[in-house]
């Protein structure tokens, strides 16, 4: 289902563009950049700190078969299903075959699981390695076998080197720690042996980190009050503005953060049906806190520090949904943990009539999955003519041209020539000396603007008209070399279209 969704529509969807672009040039240089290449100029580009795991995944896979989108548009639904197989093994050896099924049922079907299934971003492959790291250090105690624990040392620290959001694994394995500390057979060499295998697997990211950056991190809030991480900033690509933007486009939906969106509103958007995931972990957590063994007493310390990091993730609900996405193999747990428990109380009854838990736990997985797959096919859509603009650059401007534009990953991955954002000194002051020194300083030689995202406003994430007029006015210096769709004047006048305009600055 999730490759119906994946196959017929391109990368373009938020970061996607930017995670496959810096793929597709490790494959192509066979060159781990300190920098991010595509975007921005030699004058200042962002550091590339980011972890490696997801780039070098699918630049692997580039360098074995050749570039093609196909193996993006396949890798994330599969992982996606791994992990869902990943649950129901371990799960099954933890508990039973009951409750490992409805937890990987009921996994694959929370929508935001389905939506980075279907994008190709870092949480897909982050919440894969969270799975295996929680449920093996879970039953590494519960059969008290230390092999395990090595293994979930390493896939903590793949984890890690996913996502840096996966330290809440360091923290849960911590109080863990506490929490053994308090049996009698607390051993610290269990310990030593997970953070042992952590080290060697991750040493060689650090080592790069303090050779490029002279720190071994650039993204943790606590790394700069330890090392100077100066040296992750390679300078600014756009100089200090006289102009500013008013504001980012307004929010709505589930760009309004966790509470203006509402909490019953954002556990829909997120976790879809409220009679399946909700109140399945809500009932998961009332029978651990009832049995409190060592297998319960992990998994609420897990769901702890979902509480604790929630609260820092609730500004944008789209950002929230995606930063806990580590945490939906739990919530698939807890849920099979509190209707494996129903199935056994009805089957105490009467046998055949337990039947029913597993035919209603799959009904509403089906009515969580499909809805959320249904608006992915019109959210992964994207302007045509928008490809056929960069299908122009790609075949008529050197490889040196830099271009200007709002779309910035989109126009870096699909255009495949270098891009900046839209400083405001050019798109809005309308001063044509103080232009061509802005974009000269910055080393822009195009601007890339795309009528559809034209508006009346000054904010970022729009091309003022008025300004767009002014480039028009001044043909001398901003030489139309490029336009596709309907007339710009039409498109104004109508409210909008789909089409570009590529411009050419003549200093």
């Amino acid at each position: 289902m999730e490759l119906q969704v994946t196959l017929p529509n391109p990368i373009t969807f938020g970061d996607e563009a930017f995670h496959t672009g810096m793929a597709r040039y490790i494959a192509k240089e066979k060159d781990y950049p300190g920098w991010v290449t595509i975007e921005g100029t030699e004058a200042g580009r962002n550091h590339f700190g980011k972890p490696p795991l997801l780039h070098l995944l699918e630049a692997g896979f580039f360098l074995i078969f050749g570039f093609n989108e196909t193996i993006v548009k396949i890798l994330l639904p599969f992982i996606s299903l791994l992990t869902a197989l990943a649950i129901y093994i371990l799960v099954k050896k933890i508990y039973d075959d009951k409750i490992a099924f409805i937890a990987a049922i009921v996994f694959i079907s929370i929508p935001s699981v389905a939506t980075y299934a279907v994008t190709f971003y870092t949480e897909g492959l982050v919440t894969f390695y969270f799975a295996l790291s929680v449920l093996l250090f879970i039953y590494s105690l519960k059969t008290e076998n230390k092999k395990y624990l090595f293994l979930t040392g390493m896939f903590v620290a793949f984890a890690f080197l996913t996502e840096v959001s996966s330290v809440n694994l360091i923290i849960f394995i911590l109080l863990a720690a506490l929490y053994d500390f308090t049996r009698s057979n607390f051993q610290i060499s269990r310990y030593a042996i997970l953070f042992t295998a952590f080290i060697i697997v991750t040493s060689g990211f650090f080592v790069r980190n303090l050779s490029v950056y002279h720190a071994p991190e650039c993204y943790l809030p606590f790394t700069n009050k330890i090392f100077d991480t100066s040296g992750c900033d390679y300078g600014n690509t756009i100089r200090e503005q006289k102009y500013q933007y008013q504001a980012i486009t307004a929010g709505g939906g589930s760009d309004q953060s966790v509470y203006g969106m509402g909490i019953t509103n954002f556990l829909d958007f997120a976790y879809g049906n409220i009679w399946l995931v909700v109140l399945g972990v809500f009932g998961g957590i009332v029978i651990s806190l009832y049995r409190r063994d060592v297998t319960s007493i992990l998994l609420l310390l897990i769901s702890f520090t979902f509480i604790i990091y929630f609260n820092f993730t609730t500004s944008r609900a789209e950002d929230a949904a995606r930063n806990l996405l580590a945490w939906t193999p739990i919530f698939g747990v807890l849920t099979g943990i509190y209707f494996g428990r129903l199935y056994e109380l009805l089957q105490s009854y009467q046998k055949y009539i337990a039947l029913v838990i597993f035919i209603v736990v799959i009904l509403l997985a089906y009515q969580n999955l499909t809805p959320k797959l249904d608006v992915m096919k019109q959210v992964k859509q994207f302007s045509q003519a928008f490809f056929e603009a960069c299908d122009w650059v790609r075949n008529n401007l050197p490889n040196d041209v830099l271009l200007s534009t709002v779309w910035v990953h989109r126009a870096a991955y699909s255009c495949e020539r270098p891009v900046v954002g839209n400083p405001p000194d050019i798109f809005l002051s309308k001063d044509l000396e103080l232009i061509k020194k802005d974009a000269k300083s910055v080393g822009i030689t195009h601007l890339f603007i795309q009528k559809f995202s034209l508006s009346n406003e000054a904010i970022s994430e729009r091309y003022e008209i008025d300004s767009v007029l002014f480039f028009e006015g001044h043909n001398e210096t901003f030489v139309k070399v490029y336009e596709n769709g309907p007339p710009l004047q039409q498109c104004i006048q109508q409210g909008g279209c789909d089409g570009n305009i590529i411009y050419e600055i003549k200093f």
